[in-house]
């Protein structure tokens, strides 16, 4: 890897939509034959970069999040591993709490695949509002995609309730549809706000 192709890289990142057509495109352009996995390696040394190490990243978000919560009241819960790792983190701000208090009636659940920095799963869960827009109202950073990792952030989601929804969709994530999320919403039938 030359600092040209490193900048190359760096100016194509954002642009490219994964790292496949980023290395086809690179290739083409280039006449190299690097492999994704060359091409991975050299982005997650220019995020190391722009953005500091990993975990030097997730104490800077953990940083902000209890600023947050300090400034604005805005809600946020952690797991961590016993070396200090984030494993598992959720987090609604006021508007969001006030979002879910009104129109909790129909929520949306979705997953993205470890499409961020941290390489874990994105849990974000949306309600549709008066006007019929829909707004996100809960996001957590997930250590997996297994019913542990979920039941841990919809048990913090589920403290805000004013009533129980009527509606739940969601994909076809195993761990969700296996019913353990009704579950957990049922649990805290009693403590609703």
């Amino acid at each position: 890897m030359t600092p040209s192709i490193i900048e190359r890289i760096k100016e194509l990142k954002n642009v490219a939509k994964d790292i496949v057509t980023l290395t086809s495109y690179l290739n083409k352009e280039l006449n190299k034959k690097f492999s994704p996995d060359s091409i991975r390696y050299q982005l997650s040394k220019l995020n190391d970069v722009e953005f500091g190490h990993v975990t030097e990243d997730a104490n800077h978000l953990l940083k902000l999040l209890k600023q947050d919560s300090h400034n604005r009241g805005s809600e946020f819960e952690t797991l961590l591993s016993e070396e200090g790792k984030l494993r598992n983190m959720c987090f609604m701000s006021p508007r969001m709490k006030s979002l879910v208090s009104a129109f909790c009636d129909v929520l949306f659940i979705d997953t993205t695949h470890k499409s961020n920095r941290f390489g874990l799963p994105l849990l974000d869960i949306i309600i549709v509002n008066n006007y019929g827009m829909s707004c996100t109202c809960f996001i957590s950073l997930l250590e997996n995609q297994k019913t542990e990792s979920f039941e841990w952030a919809l048990k913090n989601f589920a403290r805000y309730f004013n009533k129980m929804p009527k509606v739940i969709y969601s994909d076809e994530e195993e761990a969700i549809r296996g019913g353990k999320i009704f579950e957990v919403f049922c649990s805290f039938e009693d403590n609703i706000i």
